[in-house]
């Protein structure tokens, strides 16, 4: 169990909030249905915060028959290990949402720093930074990762360490984060370069203007900025799918490293396979897979409208620029 899952249960009302007051503001439905579909992602560290020990008994190895089916008591009834379904699976949101919190926040600090250090006009800073982006595009993903748990268990081996949960999931999630530095630092480098190249920009150098302010008001907060959620979105539901990804390989094909995480929506799929090998509680599927689905369909209803917003953006951006050109 992660023992700061209150953090998380913070983190999660917080966005919430967010969305809400957002979505009243711009009186967009879509939002609206999105916010709906995303309550489960973002409630679940509560609830698992508030019901601990309720979910550590549910959640623990044969506490229960194996494929006992759904009664009053057990709404979702239990899987092929005994384990409640609807705890089991409250409890791989709370953990998937927890370390792509950390993995976000990971990402969006490095993709800004590594897509504005790009730019920079020491070679050095730059050059570092396009190596950094190439070095992670370049190399897969999941060896990426395999290779960074086995240092991380390896180092806890030798060194004679017992790593917590709370460190675990902070190290997954900096890994993760790290993996998907490309997705949001391309896009920042991308659009800092084009406002760069344009008139105004020189305009403003001209008449004493400072380079943090043009980057502040002018590249950031008039350009970036809308840009900077969507990505969030996508960065969100990437996570959330590569994150599954990756812990259903680890849980059935790459030993020690995949048994010895946390509770996940990915691991959750893995263990359950075993209910539609033997053709029994084959419910206990649904619900981590139901679970990955409305997340990911929120995140894409809730980004809808900043998303159309950015279409304009670049429409009326690409119409200005034919016309100047005309």
């Amino acid at each position: 169990m992660i023992e700061s899952y209150w953090i998380y249960a913070i983190g999660g009302i917080g966005i919430l909030l967010i969305f809400f007051i957002w979505s009243l503001h711009r009186r967009n439905n879509a939002a609206f249905v999105g916010i709906f579909l995303l309550l489960p992602l973002l409630s679940s560290p509560l609830w698992v915060h508030i019901h601990q020990e309720s979910v550590h008994m549910q959640t623990k190895m044969h506490s229960l028959p194996r494929f006992l089916q759904p009664d009053e008591a057990r709404v979702l009834g239990a899987d092929a290990r005994g384990r409640d379904v609807l705890a089991t699976t409250t409890l791989a949101l709370a953990n998937t949402f927890s370390f792509s919190v950390v993995a976000m926040g990971f990402s969006i600090f490095a993709g800004m720093l590594l897509g504005f250090l790009s730019l920079h006009r020491k070679k050095i800073l730059s050059g570092s930074s396009e190596l950094i982006f190439q070095f992670i595009e370049s190399v897969p993903f999941v060896f990426f990762l395999m290779i960074a748990m086995g240092v991380y268990r390896q180092y806890e081996l030798v060194h004679r360490l017992q790593f917590t949960t709370d460190q675990d999931m902070l190290f997954l999630g900096i890994v993760l984060g790290f993996v998907s530095t490309p997705l949001f630092g391309r896009m920042v480098q991308q659009n800092a370069r084009r406002e760069l190249d344009r008139s105004y920009v020189a305009a403003l150098h001209g008449c004493g203007v400072s380079v943090f302010q043009i980057f502040w008001r002018n590249i950031i907060r008039n350009n970036l900025l809308h840009r900077v959620i969507v990505q969030i979105s996508v960065l969100l539901n990437i996570i959330i799918l590569m994150s599954t990804a990756v812990d259903y390989m680890f849980e059935i094909g790459f030993g020690e490293y995949g048994r010895a995480g946390v509770l996940t929506l990915g691991r959750l799929l893995a263990q359950n396979r075993e209910a539609l090998v033997f053709g029994k509680a084959s419910w206990a599927v649904l619900p981590p897979t139901f679970a990955i689905l409305i997340s990911v369909l929120g995140g894409c209803l809730v980004m809808e409208d900043p998303l159309m917003k950015v279409r304009r953006h670049a429409d009326r951006r690409a119409s200005g620029d034919a016309t100047h050109k005309g």
